[in-house]
């Protein structure tokens, strides 16, 4: 160990003894009160002697008007934290909201689509029935006064309905075995 430092060594021993001797025992500092040591203080130390015998922080003294600027600013930086944090809060449950409220548009929109796409199907499959039941019912002798634009079946050709295996006459039964 090198003399500066044992020299470092004793000078504290001694000022904690000054201390132990000429000071009055206070209510203890943290260190004291964790280690259950009797905390005495000097009017000319702002440490208790047994912290300045090991070089400790000591926290027995009055705190200082500096003390308490920093507890202060330290307070309000906290609260505008705070404050920072629930304005957060708060614009991100305005985001929620925001959100449900469009998927249910979303999803009325989507609802509204397919019940209108349904209704034109259900429309188109009536129609197809209506003229299958045209196509299937037998020509009645057409009357001279039906113009030719509305006469459907002039428009398909004799082929149209040998491809569907029609002749003309009546088509087979087919049974469901």
């Amino acid at each position: 160990m090198s003399s500066s430092k044992h020299t470092k060594i004793k000078e504290r021993l001694a000022l904690s003894q000054r201390v132990l001797a000429t000071g009055f025992e206070m209510p203890s500092c943290n260190r004291c009160e964790k280690k259950h040591l009797k905390c005495v203080v000097s009017d000319d130390s702002k440490c208790c002697s047994q912290c300045v015998r090991v070089n400790a922080r000591c926290d027995a003294c009055v705190p200082s008007i500096s003390d308490w600027d920093k507890i202060e600013r330290e307070e309000h930086c906290l609260q505008a934290e705070e404050e920072a944090a629930m304005a957060k809060i708060l614009r991100l449950r305005q985001q929620q909201r925001l959100f449900c409220s469009r998927a249910k548009d979303m999803l009325c929109h989507g609802l509204k689509t397919m019940d209108k796409l349904d209704e034109a199907e259900e429309k188109e499959r009536r129609e197809a029935e209506a003229k299958g039941a045209l196509l299937h019912t037998p020509p009645t002798t057409v009357s001279e006064d039906v113009a030719p634009d509305q006469d459907f079946f002039a428009v398909l050709s004799h082929g149209f309905f040998e491809h569907w295996g029609v002749d003309g006459e009546m088509p087979p039964a087919i049974l469901d075995s």
